[in-house]
């Protein structure tokens, strides 16, 4: 019994503090933006902008642009095995993240968002968290952004599943 406390606390830390130091953008704190970002995004984010009379629809026009840009379509349980592979990516810069389609992590995803969202001058940093939750014995990160007064859970990870603004991905996910 013993031993299996042990086995469970230690990839408990590993999980949720370790792996919290040695990820971009899953760090205790959220990282700074870029000042320069790549062309491509850029010139999306003036799209938008012109496209959204306010802040709820620069979010919703925002959410559909990355998920359908980023997307993977698989069981939230299955979705999990594409992260091992990938790994290295989550390492890669700012331009050759923007030339990547399909797959991409939840921490870069949300990275994305917040970029977006704040660039796009609808939202402000402090409009924008990050929250964490354990999914299928993995650390996941979302974001809530704060609109019309209130919290919004908003998680890009699962848009291809059909998750909609307002719901992330739950303790177990099968």
């Amino acid at each position: 019994m013993i031993i299996f406390l042990i086995i469970i606390t230690s990839y408990l830390l590993i999980v949720f503090v370790l792996s919290r130091l040695v990820i971009p953008h899953l760090g205790f704190a959220k990282d700074s933006l870029p000042e320069n970002i790549p062309a491509e995004w850029q010139k999306e984010i003036e799209f938008l902008k012109i496209k959204a009379n306010n802040a709820e629809e620069f979010l919703f026009l925002t959410y559909n642009y990355l998920g359908q840009k980023y997307s993977y379509k698989s069981q939230p349980f299955f979705r999990r095995f594409k992260i091992f592979p990938n790994f290295h990516t989550l390492f890669i810069g700012l331009d050759e993240l923007s030339k990547r389609k399909g797959f991409m992590h939840c921490t870069q995803l949300n990275f994305l968002l917040r970029l977006f969202l704040i660039k796009g001058g609808f939202f402000k940093e402090e409009d924008v968290r990050l929250k964490h939750v354990f999914v299928n014995f993995f650390i996941h990160q979302y974001a809530q952004v704060y609109l019309n007064g209130k919290w919004v859970d908003v998680d890009l990870f699962d848009y291809s599943n059909g998750l909609k603004i307002g719901a992330h991905l739950k303790t177990f996910s099968l």
